[in-house]
């Protein structure tokens, strides 16, 4: 009765390390280390297309620009591409098809760290660290002092939140 639990057990861990498997083997986006010169922060897309796999296109023809000093927002049901459109304009995903632009280059000219000083991205899937708040802010910055964590939390609009609590 063991062994066939143990065997049981061994087809599981091999079907769930399938996926594993398949995420380590995908190639690693290849960026530009030199940085570049940006003209300004609009964000284009045009003809973009995406799929996470070649059976099933999440985004098909999508075009926008965003513009200077506004405030865009993506919205749409779940399961329509809003969260598919914020990775890519991360970079964190290249398109399939069109083209992504961030500051009138493509955003594939664009190295990592580079894109990175020039936005932020919250993913959907948050989640606190089983420690302090103060610990939690210093992620993004373990060593910030506690002046710097406070305007952290003013400038996110919880700082008034965070000190009402015991």
């Amino acid at each position: 009765m063991k062994l066939a639990f143990g065997s049981e057990q061994l087809t599981t861990i091999a079907a769930n390390l399938k996926p594993v498997k398949e995420f380590l083997a995908t190639p690693e986006q290849e960026r530009p280390t030199e940085r570049v010169k940006l003209s300004g922060s609009i964000y284009s897309f045009k003809n973009v297309s995406f799929g996470y796999d070649a059976t099933k296109e999440v985004l098909h023809d999508v075009s926008f620009q965003t513009q200077p000093g506004t405030m865009t927002a993506i919205v749409g049901p779940s399961g329509s591409g809003k969260s598919t459109i914020a990775k890519l304009m991360a970079g964190f995903w290249d398109a399939t098809a069109g083209l992504v632009c961030y500051g009138g280059k493509d955003i594939k000219e664009i190295p990592f760290d580079q894109m990175m000083e020039e936005i932020s991205y919250v993913a959907q899937d948050n989640f606190l660290f089983d420690k302090s708040l103060r610990h939690n802010i210093r992620i993004g910055n373990p060593k910030a002092s506690d002046l710097e964590v406070q305007a952290a939390a003013r400038a996110a609009n919880c700082h008034d939140f965070i000190s009402q609590l015991p």
